[in-house]
This record gives C-alpha cells, structure tokens and sequence, in this order.
C-alpha cells in the first residue's frame, strides 16, 4: 500500500504521469502554511484502476504524524478525531498461479534481537514525526486482495501468461507514481511507462505543444527574453542575456573550433510556477579555459557534522536558502560560443527572433556572455563573485575545510554546495543579515524549515534535541527508472552471503566467479544502478556499503552473477525503500568503532569497516547515527587477523583527522578521538602493552597511530565484539543480523542507543 500523499488535487492537463509533491515552505516570507498553488498530485489519465473494493481484513497503517515544534512545511497531518486519510491506491488482483496476491512486508519476529517497537502504530507515544515512515506490520495483519478490473482487461485481451506478468509489472509501477518524488520528476509515458527525452516529446502531438512552449520559454531566458505577460519587462519570460544571436562570420576565427552543442533535459517540477521545466546545458568539453575551473564544495560529511552542531548547540535552528540562475548571472572576461540545430528551436523564438534566413548549414551561432550550465569555467567564476561579495561583509571560508563559511563575529556558519546554502544561526536577526545580502544582487528562495539539502530530506525535532536523514521515495523512484519490480517477498538481506562460523578467527572465500560475462548494455545498467545506489547508501543507508563495495569491484567485468547480485540489492531496498540515519545532540566528540573481517574477500583479501559519529568523551561514548561509514576492500593481502585489525584502525584514524579539523573551525575544540577495537593484540600493540615481530607494512601503520595518539589526538581502547558496531561493514551477514541490527542502523525513530 503506497503511503498517503497530500489531499490537495488538481488534475494534469497532459495524458502523462508524474507525482504529486509535498507544499513547500513560502518563497517571500517566514511562513510555514502550505500554499495549494504548489500542492498538486498528478494522475494518469489511462490504466486507471477500478474503484477500491474493501479489504477482508483492515490492516494496520502508519501513521503520519508531525513534530509539534518543528516547523512544517505543508505535511499533511490526520486529525485527533479520527480523520480519513486519503485513498490509497487498491492492490490489484491475485491470478493463480500466475500472479501471487501483494502482501505487506512482515515484521521478522525471529531474530535475535527485539523487535523495533510499534508504538507509533498503536499510538502509545506522543512525539510526531515529520514524514511518513513505514513500520512493517505484523503477519497477522495481511489482507487479501479483492478482485478489480486488471483480470477483466487479461481476458478481455487474450494475455498471455508472459504479457499478464509484464502488464502486472506496469500496473506496479504506476501504482507506486504517487509517491514519486516531483523535485526532479522526468516526463514518464503512461502507455508504455518509459521516461521521454526531449527529441521524444516535442515529436508526439500529445506533448509537441506544451513542450515547445517550454524550450521556446528557456531560450527567451537565456537571450531576452520571450513573448509578452506580466514581468517588469512586459514579457512572459524575462531574459538574462546570457545569448546573443550572432553570425557565423563573426565569430573569432580561434574560436571556431570550440563552438559547442547543447544538451536539453526535461523535467516535471509541480512545485515551482512553471512545472514543465526545459534547461540547456551546454557540452564544454571543446573549450581549453587557460585557468583554473576547480571550485571548494562542501561534502556530504560537512552537512552532516553541521546538522549535529545545530541540535548540539543551545537555540541553534537550522534553513536553507537556494540562488536563483547563480551562474547565468556571473560575467564572463571572454565569450564563449555555441550552435543550434534550427529544426530543433521552436517556431514561436524563430518568428520572435526573426531566425529565418541567419543560419548557416542549418544552425543557429550564439555568442555566450555570461556564465551558463555546462560551462567548465561556469562554477568559479560564479563562486569568485560571490566569495568577494561574502568576504566584504566579514564572512571568511575555513582555511581547512572547503565549503564551510563562517562570520567573523556572528553566530552564524553555513555549508556552501554550488548555489545551496545550508545556515545554522542562533537568532533570527543573523539570518535575515545573510538573507539580504545574497538578495542584493541574486534572486533567492530559502526554506525556513530546513527539510531538504542536496537531496536529503531532514525531519527535525528541536525539543527531543534529533533529527532524522532520509530519502523517501528515491528508492521508488529508482525502481520505476529501471523497471525493477517489487520482490514477490520481502528480502532481508542485501547481500548473498556464505555460511558465517561466529567465532571463528578466519571464514570462508567466495569460490570464483565462472559465469558468462555481460555485454556492454547489461553491464552499463550495472554500473548505473550501483552509481545511483551508492549516494543513497552514503547519504543515508550505510547497510548497503558491503554489498556495493563487492559489487563495484567486480562491476568492470560484469557476469550473470553480478547481475544477480545488483536484482538482490534491488529487492532489498524494495522492501526497505524508507530507511534513514538518526541523530541526537552530543558534546560533538569525534569517536570511532573499527573492525576487520580477515581474508573474507576474494583473492585472500579482508575488508576494513567503520562507524564514526558523534558521541560524548566518556570511557565508552554512547550510540548515535554514524557521520561516515566505512567498508572498504584492503588492498594488500594481510598476514594476520592482528594485522587487519591494525590496518582497520589505521584506516579509520586517517578518515577522522580532516574531520577533527572541519569540528574545531566549527567551534568545538576536539579532546583525543575514541577508537574502539575488539581485537586486543592490536589494542596492545598500538597502546604499548605489547612488543609484537612486525612486518614492514605493519611496523608503518602501527609508527603512525602510535605518532598520532602521542599528539594527543587519538585515545585506542577495547571493547568486546557483539559492542562494535563497525561490525555491520566487515562482511556479508544472513538475514537474521540483519533484522537484529535494524533498531541501530536503520533510523528507528523510537530507539536511541545507550
């Protein structure tokens, strides 16, 4: 059952599917009302379902709920009273033996641990959470679906038993297109549930014209302008001018052979004014910039650490705020040039333009004066401009930690990637500071609630001092992109693993991979899905770092059973498509687990794992969600569990320092980081209780964290096995850890670690 998506509605004029988005936060102003301008849920205009039959039994739903203090930007909360939620979409019907009934993923109730607890089902706790998360219910509350119109339509067209599984695959997915997310929402064809590029939609007459109106809108904004409306310059789309229409003849002669070509992408943005959005970008690989193009970002790991600093920090609130055309507003010191093909631009910029007659072998020259997407020198000179207006104003990037932005004497910092800002402020007066410099020389859009940045959505819970890191319907969206479809049963494992001796101080290889290699379609969709997983793994589900670690590494020559592999990965987050990262305030103490998983690997390696968070500086720092995940291949063969072991520690010591760095620049002075270790050979020898025969590659690694350790930034210690959690990135584990380790490294919200 797809989770309850917004009341609001409003039907699509084009026979597409797209999805339906949350309203976001106002654009003028500080307030958190949804506006039902930008709530729209979009539907298909074909395929559609019969009407919902009841169910035989009524199954427990997740609830909705919202954090009372946390500013909401237009979630959509059921009443005390017992309001209905809105109507989800019906299952569709059960074939025999063909197509088995869709059942809603089971609680395992084996595992070795205690079940996560249901009590935001049944309603026991009063907090509120800002976003659907949905808790497996339990087994005896399946339903069986009743029958609806998708059998009528396989007998009324003779299918056969093939084409019903593939129609039953199709219906799948357009039953899961509500709870796409609309950020970024390609146009998808409902008659064959493929996504459409743009050539695509301008040539089928059920599309042509809103998309060329789309493309002819673009092309009026980076030239200038187009058509006519209510814009201080009377027209419908202000211009930038960033083009400007120029003669071939003109163009220098050393620049003709960097003349570049444009690629156009189409996408479906219900949350902005004009939701079928059309952006060029352009192909800068011709282009020789004599100077330097690499531009500081911050990285996933410094939004992380930011996020903990604003619940650590006392009456700290968190916001984002967005540039609007950041480079298109940037001057250039010389112009670059690019073409069009004139079949392609659409008539209404020709006849506006009066193109008719100024191409040349069918393309239309451009001059480009300012900075514009796809540009290699775009992104610093756009970050030049805006670092000289910051800098005037006493702001200062740190000198160690890229992307980190912080005033002189304000309480106020903020992580900078591209044109995102994300600002932890204490007070609203240096918000608004910041707010009105940028709208001195760039359109802007803010978020007052600070939800969204770099595509993950953050719920926050000021009072209870957490957050919560997620992606919600990434996973959906992924799936529906390449047509993988829902697992017939859950999969509670992402990884097929070999037999596991606990204990023991070696196990077992995997045998060699034989099978036929992939031809090099398969094995690009290979590489794409493991691209696209990988973010997600990184951002906010670390549980899939092991089998994406083992996966990429065998990816350059793909076979049958890495394909394999990649469809077991696909169901997992099938049936987990909701999981997070939590975090709790802290003293903003650095602290590590490392372990090592001893000649696990093929070819006689082992693999290094590591969860470093944000704890307290007690003897054993208490749980919180991990800032960085490590689960990494060695890749030198080891000559003993000791030696993984130390090259774990090692491994993860090197990763903490930049880290140590970016937490000082941001204010919180740093005492000697906790390491945790269960292997008490390497805790002697890096402590100095025992003087091991070492090997060269040992003896470096262990010099280091003994160097380290006497600079005083690192403190190593013991703990038993069961206690390090870096155990979860050492190795492929079979279902049952998976489900006992769920409350620790899923986001449960209702469980926080002591």
């Amino acid at each position: 059952m797809a989770p309850p998506c917004s009341s609001y509605h409003q039907p699509s004029p084009l026979p597409r599917l797209t999805k339906g988005a949350q309203p976001g936060p106002s654009k003028g102003g500080h307030s958190f009302a949804p506006s039902p301008a930008h709530t729209t849920h979009w539907t298909p205009t074909s395929l559609s379902p019969s009407p919902p039959q009841p169910p035989l039994t009524v199954p427990v739903v997740p609830r909705r709920l919202i954090f009372a203090d946390s500013p909401s930007p237009g979630a959509v909360v059921p009443s005390p009273t017992g309001t209905s939620q809105p109507d989800s979409p019906a299952p569709r019907v059960a074939i025999q033996p063909v197509l088995p009934p869709r059942q809603p993923i089971a609680h395992r109730t084996r595992s070795r641990a205690p079940a996560p607890s249901l009590a935001l089902v049944a309603g026991a706790r009063p907090f509120q959470e800002l976003v659907t998360y949905n808790i497996p219910t339990a087994k005896s509350t399946r339903c069986l679906p009743a029958p609806l119109g998708f059998a009528g339509l396989c007998e009324a067209f003779a299918l056969s038993p093939t084409d019903i599984n593939h129609f039953a695959n199709l219906c799948s997915s357009l039953e899961n297109i509500d709870c796409l997310d609309t950020s970024a929402l390609s146009v998808l064809d409902p008659a064959t549930g493929d996504f459409l590029e743009h050539r695509q939609l301008r040539r089928d007459p059920r599309y042509k014209s809103v998309w060329d109106t789309s493309y002819a809108n673009e092309l009026g904004r980076l030239c200038q302008g187009i058509g006519s409306g209510t814009t201080p310059t009377k027209q419908r789309v202000a211009g930038t001018n960033t083009f400007f229409l120029i003669d071939y003849k003109d163009i220098p002669l050393h620049k003709r052979k960097e003349i570049c070509h444009t690629m156009v992408v189409c996408e479906v943005r219900p949350e902005k004014d004009d939701p079928d959005r059309t952006r060029i970008t352009i192909g800068g690989n011709r282009i020789c910039y004599p100077g330097d193009v690499g531009t500081n970002t911050a990285s996933l790991e410094l939004v992380k650490l930011l996020l903990n600093s604003v619940l650590s920090r006392k009456g700290a609130r968190f916001s984002t705020i967005d540039l609007k055309n950041f480079y298109l507003d940037t001057p250039m010191p010389e112009p670059e040039y690019v073409c069009i093909k004139l079949a392609d631009i659409p008539d209404e910029f020709i006849s506006e333009y009066n193109l008719s007659g100024r191409d040349r072998d069918g393309w239309i020259h451009f001059e480009i004066r300012q900075g514009c997407y796809g540009l290699p020198q775009a992104g610093i000179l756009a970050n030049d401009l805006l670092r000289s207006r910051l800098v005037t104003e006493g702001f200062y990037e740190a000198a160690s930690t890229p992307g980190l932005w912080r005033h002189k004497w304000r309480p106020l910092q903020f992580c900078l990637i591209v044109d995102d800002f994300g600002v932890e402020y204490v007070g609203m007066e240096h918000f608004d500071f910041l707010l009105n410099l940028l709208k001195k020389f760039h359109g802007v859009q803010f978020n007052m609630a600070g939800d969204k940045l770099a595509g993950i959505s953050i719920q926050w819970d000021y009072p209870g001092k957490r957050c919560r890191l997620s992606m919600p319907v990434y996973i959906e969206n992924l799936l529906l992109k390449f047509k993988h479809p829902h697992p017939p049963k859950p999969r509670r494992s992402p990884y097929a693993c070999l037999p596991i001796s606990y204990g023991a101080k070696a196990q077992l290889t995997p045998e060699s991979d034989t099978s036929p290699l992939l031809d090099d379609k398969r094995k690009h969709r290979i590489q794409e899905i493991v691209g696209s997983l990988l973010y997600y793994a990184r951002a906010v589900d670390n549980k899939l770092l092991v089998a994406l670690s083992a996966i990429a590494a065998r990816q350059s020559k793909a076979t049958i059973v890495t394909e394999q592999a990649v469809h077991l990965i696909l169901d997992y987050v099938a049936t987990y498509p909701n999981d997070g990262i939590v975090y709790r305030a802290s003293d903003m103490i650095l602290c590590a687990h490392a372990d090592a998983g001893f000649l696990n690997e093929s070819q006689s390696r082992s693999r290094a794992g590591a969860h470093i968070y944000l704890s307290e500086n007690d003897a054993f720092p208490r749980f919180n969600g991990a800032v960085l995940s490590i689960a990494q291949i060695i890749k030198f063969v080891m000559a003993s569990a000791a030696e993984s072991e130390l090259a774990a520690l090692f491994i993860t010591a090197r990763e903490m320092i930049p880290h140590r760095q970016t937490l000082i620049d941001m204010g919180w002075p740093q005492p000697k980081s906790p390491i945790q270790t269960d292997n008490s050979t390497a805790s002697g020898v890096v402590n100095n209780t025992i003087v091991p025969r070492r090997s060269k590659m040992m003896d470096m690694r262990f010099w280091w964290l003994r160097c380290r350790a006497s600079q005083d930034q690192f403190r190593y210690y013991w703990d038993a096995g069961s206690k390090n959690w870096a155990d979860y990135h050492t190795k492929h584990h079979p279902e049952s850890y998976h489900e006992a380790h769920r409350t620790t490294h899923a986001g449960i919200w209702d469980w926080i670690g002591t």
